[in-house]
Order: structure tokens, then C-alpha cells, then sequence
């Protein structure tokens, strides 16, 4: 028996929207938003993504209304007191990428700050800070910045960091966003699953 095209057509449908969302969902698996959470936005070329950061950190240490060019950037620089002049100073940063267009914005290490480290970029999302000697990761994660122990205020504690050294101890309402290789590979193998599943059903139905 002929099955109708109206039903089939919506079925079709409701698939490829379910595929554009799991590609949506896909670039967040592979960010890492440090003190934020990556929130998908198809809008926001050409990455399609930012990082809503939590209260107290920031992307950048630029002003506001230049940081909404570089919302992608994971939030990794704390607001509290930090004294930069016992820091080397930081290397001058590139224009800012107004236009979507520009390769540049695929490069997080034009723009982002690793204190008394090397920016290294490991994918077009990530990065890592490789530290001097006598500098540590914040959080023992290396896409955060690397600091000494004379750089961080007293007030610092107040986000988690231990300001008598700068490895960190997380309090229990502390998160930091990261990714992992086994991690996605095991969400993008789920999302394959559930293609081949949705498929299978639409073969079903137009049979």
C-alpha cells in the first residue's frame, strides 16, 4: 500500500532537524569554556557557539565592547586583584576580527592570555598555556593561564583560587568545563547509534 507523501514528508524533516541539532550539539563536545558553559549559536559566525562565563571571570582582558567580537573564548581570566607588574608583560594583540570572514578568528592563541606562559593551539577551538618555571596553571588545567604566587590577590579566593600557591583547590560548588578525546569519541559513537536507529525507523515507515 502507497504510504502517503505528507507523513513521509515530515518524518524527513523532523531527521534533518534532528541532524542539525546534533551538529550543533557536536562543536560544544569539543570546547572547553574553562568558568563557562559553551551555548550553541548558529548566528555567531563563524564559530556558532560562545561562552556564557560565570560570575567573576572573563574571556579577555579587554573591555566589554571589545570582547563581544570573542565571545568563543573560553573564560579563563579571573576578576580579582592581580599584579601584572611582577608578570612579564604580555605580547601585543592582533586587530580585533570584526569580520566573520577573517581566518584569524580561528587561531585562539592571537587572543588568548597564558600570563607567565606559551600559548600552543591544539585544535581550531583550543588551546593550551605551557608555563615557565615557577608558574602554574590555574586549576591545574592547561587552558588556563599561568601564574605566579606573587601575582594573585588575597581576593582571589573568593573564585577558588588558593592565592598561596597557584595550583587551586576546587570548593564543592566549583566546575570547570573541559573536554576529552574519550569523552567525545563516545558521544559522537552515541549520535551514531541514534542515526543509524532513526534511519532504520524511516525505513520502516516508507517501506
Amino acid at each position: 500500500m502507497a504510504t502517503s507523501s505528507h507523513p513521509a514528508s515530515a518524518v524527513l524533516l523532523l531527521f534533518f532537524l534532528s541532524i542539525t541539532a546534533f551538529g550543533d550539539s557536536e562543536k560544544c563536545s569539543q570546547v572547553s569554556c574553562g568558568k563557562g558553559t559553551c551555548e550553541s549559536k548558529p548566528d555567531y559566525l563563524p564559530h556558532g557557539f560562545i561562552c556564557e562565563c560565570d560570575s567573576g571571570w572573563r574571556r579577555t582582558r579587554l573591555t566589554d565592547s571589545e570582547e563581544q567580537y570573542l565571545q568563543f573564548l573560553p573564560c579563563i581570566i579571573p576578576n580579582c586583584s592581580i599584579n601584572y607588574s611582577c608578570m612579564p608583560p604580555a605580547p601585543p594583540l592582533p586587530a580585533i576580527p570584526i569580520n566573520s570572514s577573517d581566518v584569524s578568528v580561528f587561531n585562539p592563541c592571537n587572543w588568548v592570555y597564558c600570563g607567565e606562559g606559551t600559548c600552543k593551539n591544539s585544535s581550531d577551538y583550543m588551546h593550551m598555556c605551557e608555563c615557565q618555571p615557577g608558574a602554574y596553571n590555574l586549576f591545574n588545567v592547561s587552558h588556563f593561564p599561568c601564574y605566579s604566587d606573587c601575582a594573585l590577590g588575597s581576593d582571589c579566593s573568593k573564585l577558588g583560587i588558593n592565592v598561596s600557591k597557584t595550583s587551586v583547590t576546587l570548593g564543592p560548588t566549583s566546575s570547570i568545563s573541559q573536554t576529552s578525546s574519550s569523552g567525545n569519541h563516545g558521544m559522537r559513537s552515541w549520535k551514531l547509534n541514534w542515526i543509524v536507529i532513526t534511519m532504520m525507523f524511516l525505513a520502516a515507515i516508507l517501506w
